[in-house]
């Protein structure tokens, strides 16, 4: 359950965790962020869906999934792979979130990829119980695809990587 920080809510932000409530949905209030007026989590852990208003858009409300790259993972794209393996995944994963009408930004630290938001944009100030329900059930789908199509991309990769490692290795104990 969500408990409210401020003693004046956003109705829209207390709407929302009032639903949650109401459809036994885990919610939790993120702290004050900077330029966010307010940021829920919804779901379980591996399938958190967060919602949340900007202080610079607050006739918007995002509906955001999160994917990172765990280290093995990060080394295989950003240190392993050739441009061109990288450029196949990212087309490949944007391909799918074009398909499933939803806006993707890679995470980067520096030119490193580590990680994937997929997000949608209710582009109204407010928000009704019908278009929050499917809205984080469609993000929560669509979340579940990407990981799919993602963990395919790098458990193809992986397996090719290993491949290649046990043909250069001519004593490798089989």
């Amino acid at each position: 359950m969500c408990d409210s920080m401020s003693t004046q809510p956003d109705p829209v932000k207390q709407n929302i965790v009032d639903w949650c409530q109401e459809d036994d949905i885990p919610c939790v209030i993120a702290p004050d962020v900077p330029n966010f007026a307010w940021v829920l989590q919804l779901g379980r852990v591996g399938h958190t869906i967060t919602i949340y208003k900007t202080t610079q858009h607050d006739d918007r409300i995002y509906i955001q999934s999160q994917i990172s790259f765990g280290a093995t993972h990060r080394t295989l794209v950003n240190q392993t792979w050739n441009a061109q393996q990288r450029n196949n995944m990212t087309f490949n994963i944007r391909k799918l979130a074009v398909q499933y009408d939803c806006n993707l930004n890679f995470q980067l630290n520096g030119d490193e990829v580590i990680g994937i938001n997929t997000f949608k944009i209710h582009f109204h100030a407010t928000i009704s119980k019908s278009e929050l329900l499917e809205k984080h059930v469609r993000m929560e789908s669509i979340h579940l695809i990407l990981l799919n199509q993602l963990n395919i991309e790098l458990g193809i990769a992986l397996q090719n990587d290993r491949t290649n490692q046990n043909q250069d290795n001519t004593n490798t104990g089989r």
